[in-house]
């Protein structure tokens, strides 16, 4: 049992946009680690909210950019699990 978390904008219009379309540019605006806090965060707080309602844990993937991995992802990805609480907890990591 296991969901992933997939970021996508929703522009003024009501467009939705994937990721291909505007990851690059938060990387060159210096936004993606706050992005990816906000992703790994948001993610982590809906995963204890789906755990609770069907009774049982579940695993929830969160993709990094590549720019995002560096010596601080590891205490980046530790604050956010204490934060999330519930049954949240690590089993691994990679990218995409």
């Amino acid at each position: 049992h296991s969901v992933e978390a997939l970021a996508r904008l929703m522009t003024p219009s009501g467009e939705v946009v994937g990721p291909a379309g505007f990851i690059a540019r938060a990387e060159e605006l210096g936004l993606i680690g706050r992005l990816g806090r906000q992703v790994l965060s948001t993610a982590l707080r809906d995963s204890n909210r789906i755990s609770a309602a069907v009774g049982r844990p579940i695993a929830v993937s969160v993709n990094f950019s590549a720019s995002q991995v560096d010596a601080e992802l590891p205490e980046v990805i530790s604050d956010a699990l204490r934060a999330a609480g519930g049954s949240c907890r690590t089993a691994g990591a990679g990218t995409d």
